[in-house]
């Protein structure tokens, strides 16, 4: 098998992807700056201290979120992880932009981790697969120079399969009689943690 035509990657496909990540991630830090101080500063429900004592030893889990836990540090790497996404967004200097947003959203995902979830944890491995794919050579900045941009096959496969795989094991986790009865639609729209005004109507359809 030719694994380097397998492992071919439409470079507008990764494009769209690299531009709906950098608007992904602004929402993510969005969202999550609302609450900035009760879950990154000392003052809130998880000093650094503490963070720190929770944490696991390892190269993987270093945490420069907890190096200061006043207001005007996290705000400072909340500022930072919003440049590297806009800068992803419009694809200047792309690797090193999806390296720092990668590092920066795993050090903030260890920084407070009861509030991640697994769309997180997938968002992280998206953005490590991509510093090593070619997702600026369209549509971006970086675009306007004549530099090549080699595909990492072994990256690009484990891309497609993460992805692959996101589908695959949610189908699985579907064959259970609420999704096959057809009621889990409205137990899904019925949690009240993450029912918006549109699902809160949705429901009262059923």
């Amino acid at each position: 098998m030719n694994w380097k035509r397998w492992s071919h990657l439409d470079p507008r496909s990764l494009a769209i992807m690299r531009i709906c990540t950098g608007l992904l991630i602004l929402m993510d830090l969005a969202g999550r700056f609302r609450c900035l101080k009760d879950h990154y500063t000392d003052q809130g429900i998880l000093p650094c201290s503490m963070a720190r004592a929770l944490s696991e030893s390892g190269p993987w889990t270093f945490c420069v979120h907890t190096l200061s836990g006043t207001i005007q540090f996290q705000m400072f790497l909340f500022g930072l992880a919003a440049l590297a996404a806009v800068a992803l967004l419009v694809g200047w200097r792309t690797q090193w932009v999806t390296l720092l947003s990668w590092f920066l959203l795993l050090s903030l995902h260890h920084r407070n981790r009861f509030l991640n979830d697994g769309g997180d944890y997938e968002l992280r491995m998206l953005l490590f697969w991509a510093i090593f794919l070619p997702w600026g050579a369209r549509w971006s900045v970086d675009s306007r120079s004549t530099r090549s941009y080699p595909v990492a096959p072994l990256a690009a496969t484990a891309y497609m399969l993460q992805i692959a795989s996101i589908y695959l094991v949610t189908g699985l986790h579907k064959l259970t009689p609420f999704w096959l009865d057809g009621s889990a639609i409205f137990r899904s729209l019925s949690l009240i943690n993450f029912q918006g005004p549109l699902g809160a109507f949705a429901a009262s359809l059923f």
